[in-house]
């Protein structure tokens, strides 16, 4: 199965039972994995390509990193300090041992180089929390 998404760049995808949950989604180009985090209850051959594309823009790079593991992705911000809420999307560094950090601009972290987007994981480290 294949996917192009909308800069042309084109993505394998393969996918993976993930128990009782349904499916997990793997798209891959080159070196680049993007994972869908959360299952998906129709097996992937059945998906419209709408549905598709929304597994693809919720899905998150993985990344090593001094041999840990980071998933990055969008995320909606959350409301801010004094209950004002912050509008729009944020890029998301999140690790298996759950260190979240946030960067302070969007990235284009699906077609960015590992190099790149390690660079903004270490700028990112003082917008870190822990969970």
């Amino acid at each position: 199965m294949r996917y192009t998404d909308r800069f042309g760049h084109c993505w394998s995808v393969s996918y993976n039972r993930v128990g009782d949950a349904g499916w997990s989604l793997v798209f891959a180009d080159g070196g680049i994995r993007l994972v869908n985090i959360e299952p998906v209850a129709t097996h992937p051959g059945a998906l419209s390509e709408a549905e598709l594309k929304e597994m693809f823009c919720d899905a998150e790079r993985v990344l090593v990193c001094d041999d840990e593991t980071w998933y990055v992705g969008y995320r909606r911000r959350a409301t801010g300090g004094r209950g004002r809420s912050h509008a729009g999307l944020a890029t998301r560094f999140r690790s298996e041992a759950e260190d979240v950090r946030y960067s302070r601009q969007m990235l284009d972290f699906r077609h960015m180089s590992t190099g790149q987007l390690r660079e903004h994981l270490e700028a990112a480290r003082g917008n870190a929390r822990k969970k």
